[in-house]
């Protein structure tokens, strides 16, 4: 409802100035209530925010965490199975070196190249 000043009866006692109505303080507007409960609304809203950033920080911190968790697992992984890869091989070798290296293997080789076996063993000295 709207409230007029011209609506109303000007008399001595009651000059214009002083006729404003007065409203409860629940119906004042913000300008004129009290400062406090102001701050205190500003004051939550500051700890809201706060909160907000500190959630944000805190994934963020998370999701380093999990991504490097996740590439040195990775990198774990790769190693592992290169050094399975590099076991496998050297088996292999040491396989191939048995075979070559067998006594038969290697006197076969040795006639064919025009070798023969020493008498009594040289002892090299060294300087």
């Amino acid at each position: 409802m709207a409230i007029y000043q011209g609506a109303r009866l000007r008399t001595d006692r009651l000059p214009a100035a002083s006729i404003a109505p007065t409203r409860p303080a629940a119906s004042r507007p913000a300008a004129l209530r009290s400062s406090a409960p102001a701050a205190h609304a500003n004051r939550r809203a500051i700890i809201l925010v706060g909160l907000v950033v500190a959630a944000t920080v805190v994934a963020f911190v998370y999701l380093t965490q999990t991504l490097g968790a996740n590439a040195s697992s990775a990198e774990i992984n790769r190693l592992a199975s290169d050094r399975a890869l590099a076991e496998r091989q050297l088996t292999t070798q040491r396989v191939a070196i048995g075979v070559h290296l067998a006594v038969g293997t290697i006197e076969e080789w040795a006639g064919t190249n025009g070798l023969r076996e020493l008498d009594t063993p040289l002892v090299v000295e060294l300087p």
